[in-house]
């Protein structure tokens, strides 16, 4: 979705700005050995960087069961969802 909206812009096309990711980190899994030296790493941090540093006229809305970041958190852009109607957006 990401390399669509890339590839839109590169090229001027038309593209919206707008993408919904759905569970992108969820298949991912910290390595537990140095079997590719990936110890240390943290792809959770580096792919809201990533979004983060996208121009100001794309939109990003990630769907995801864990939190992200505290620094992404603390953004007035981002909006948590939740069941506790004291923390968050209730729904």
């Amino acid at each position: 979705t990401l390399g669509l909206l890339a590839f839109c812009r590169e090229r001027h096309t038309p593209h919206t700005g707008f993408v919904v990711l759905d569970s992108p980190l969820l298949a991912y899994r910290e390595p537990d050995g140095t079997e590719y030296d990936l110890t240390g790493t943290d792809l959770k941090d580096q792919f809201y960087a990533y979004l983060e540093a996208l121009p100001e006229d794309t939109q990003v809305i990630v769907v995801e069961n864990t939190d992200p970041p505290d620094a992404i958190m603390k953004r007035e852009q981002s909006l948590m969802f939740g069941k506790n109607p004291h923390h968050g957006r209730y729904g």
